[in-house]
């Protein structure tokens, strides 16, 4: 099974979150918001949901009763093996029901008593009830014929509603996938050991999970050195050091002292009274171990992280795994060897963590993000990114629009031949679609300025650089600019300034070039309408910079193509590409 979706209400700072789909495409949903607005309780709710737990701190003042609902789906794999009700009698009727779902929506919530209940939404029920009252009539109807002596009497049996859904939900439960909440530090590694309370199993000793998470990584018993020779524990502890580090490594790929990364060692050693432990150590230059304790807070979160996933992940088939603000210690480039961790998990596992670190957020998989709002009239709630809610929550966008900053200036590069500068990102993104989209196949530099007003400066640069340029500018917001080059650079010479610069007829934005259906390719749900530029429309969808990302990555991925769009856009675009074929000679 796979969660598909969840709910949470009346928790904490939730009123009603709305429902939160998952991610489509892929295993990693991100929940992106700024600090305070509920990204940690809706983390917390699942936590609730799985351990069957609500802390009552939880409660709201209104005296509400949190209810959390997980949806899941993709059924068939897990009932293939025909062990579904092996041990719980029911009809068939009910067998093929439950077996043949395509959706099930399970619910917790906390009665006035303070009990968690556990139940099925009301649809489903409904239908168990109406399959258990024609089964039952069904044995009446045949117990009736037996007394006229047509059919062999039977054991009467009616089946009761509360009973049998009771055994359906833990049967069914326990196939659910394991939700896990990462807390942080929660598995860090000991200076040492005790081997009996590895083999005790001791809940006292100190940093045991993280021992217990070693010994699952490298399929190891730490209780059965007490039984080697030297030599062979000698060994056995090279291949331990050796199997731990190098996977460590490959994730870890911060460069540390001379730049051999970190060595992780666990040595064994036995007192004079024949006391036996371990000790643990992480080597950064030669010759140099310390305790983990004494690494940086950013190293011990991340060695926390590797082994509490990395050991999860081996112990179990399919998991859902929770992280809060798992970036929190990490600076920018170990939060991308993070990202890459969550990939790696996300084969066979579902990721969902908060953030609101741009460095936690992928420009290429949208998809994958879920905002965080919180008002004082409706409470923390969940919307996608091109929630017209967004409207006046600018600033939960903040980690997304960075994130897009950051992800257009890392490759950003003027070192091209002919150079195209646009007003801003969001132009860079819809050239780059249309580029493709138009089967535009020449080598061109997209370069977005912070505005119409600093167009001049990149213009300057390519000019200094010996590089062809042209310039993109909508036609009315940029016409001080386009008259201040003209005035500077071309003497005031319309027609050679019109060489260089093109601009975008009647369109206030960019996003004027696109008909309303050529906008709602990105949200179907948009209310884009013929009585409102599209560039005045689009703020109320996340802003400019967002929606012509997601166009963007819909081009991408195959979603949006040269079919799918209007005939009047194609016509628009064309316009421009010539105009810069003709002004590069391509």
């Amino acid at each position: 099974m796979k969660l598909k979706s969840f709910r949470v209400t009346c928790y904490k700072s939730i009123v009603d979150s709305g429902e939160c789909r998952l991610s489509d495409y892929d295993n990693i949903t991100v929940l992106a918001g700024q600090n305070e607005s509920g990204k940690s309780s809706i983390l917390q709710a699942l936590r609730d949901y799985e351990n069957g737990e609500i802390d009552a701190d939880s409660l709201r003042d209104d005296g509400s009763t949190p209810a959390i609902t997980c949806t899941y789906n993709d059924f068939q794999e897990d009932f293939k093996n025909d062990k579904l009700f092996e041990n719980v009698q029911v009809t068939e009727s009910i067998r093929k029901l439950v077996t043949g779902i395509k959706e099930l929506k399970i619910v917790k919530s906390l009665d006035k008593e303070g009990n968690v209940t556990i139940s099925f939404d009301d649809e489903f029920k409904a239908e168990i009830a109406k399959l258990l009252e024609k089964d039952n009539q069904e044995i009446s109807k045949r117990n009736e014929e037996a007394k006229s002596g047509s059919v062999v009497k039977e054991e009467e049996v009616h089946w009761d509603l509360d009973d049998t859904l009771d055994e359906i939900v833990q049967e069914l439960i326990s196939y659910l996938p394991n939700i896990i909440f990462f807390d942080d530090f929660c598995d860090l590694l000991p200076d040492q050991i005790l081997i009996s309370d590895i083999k005790s199993k001791n809940k006292e000793a100190k940093g045991l999970q993280a021992v217990k998470n070693v010994e699952t990584i490298l399929g190891a018993d730490f209780t059965k050195l007490d039984d080697l020779s030297d030599g062979r524990r000698e060994t056995t502890q090279t291949t331990y050091h050796e199997a731990i580090t190098a996977d460590f490594n490959e994730k870890w790929k911060q460069r540390i002292a001379e730049g051999n990364g970190a060595k992780v060692h666990v040595k064994y050693y036995r007192n004079t009274t024949g006391i036996s432990y371990l000790k643990f150590y992480i080597e950064t230059k030669k010759g140099e171990y310390l305790s983990v304790e004494k690494r940086s807070q950013g190293f011990k979160w991340f060695l926390s992280f590797y082994l509490q996933l990395k050991a999860e992940d081996k112990r179990t088939d399919h998991l859902i795994i929770l992280f809060d603000e798992p970036g929190m210690y990490l600076h920018s480039k170990a939060q991308l060897d993070m990202i890459k961790v969550f990939e790696e998990l996300s084969s066979k596992n579902q990721i969902i963590y908060s953030t609101h670190s741009p460095y936690l957020i992928d420009t290429a998989k949208l998809h994958r993000l879920r905002l965080v709002l919180n008002t004082k009239e409706t409470g923390t709630t969940i919307e996608k990114i091109t929630s017209n809610k967004i409207n006046n929550q600018k600033d939960a966008l903040k980690p997304i629009i960075d994130a897009l900053g950051l992800e257009v200036a890392s490759p950003f590069s003027v070192a091209k031949k002919n150079n195209v500068i646009v007003e801003g990102i969001s132009d860079f993104h819809y050239m780059h679609s249309m580029k493709q989209i138009l089967n535009k196949d020449y080598e061109i530099g997209l370069l977005p300025s912070m505005g119409s007003s600093n167009s001049h400066l990149l213009m300057e640069i390519c000019m200094g650089w010996g590089l062809n340029w042209t310039i993109i500018f909508d036609d009315k917001g940029a016409v001080k600019d386009y008259n201040k080059i003209k005035k500077q650079f071309f003497n005031d010479n319309d027609d050679e300034t019109q060489k260089r610069i093109h601009r975008l007829k009647d369109c206030d934005g960019i996003e004027d070039m696109f008909t309303v259906g050529d906008m709602k390719l990105v949200d179907a749900q948009a209310q884009f309408s013929a009585d409102k530029k599209n560039s005045d429309v689009v703020y109320q969808y996340g802003g400019k910079e967002l929606y012509a990302r997601l166009f963007y990555e819909k081009v991408r991925k195959g979603e949006i193509t040269r079919d799918k769009v209007s005939q009047t856009c194609i016509k628009n675009f064309e316009k421009v590409f010539n105009f810069i074929e003709t002004a590069f000679e391509i």
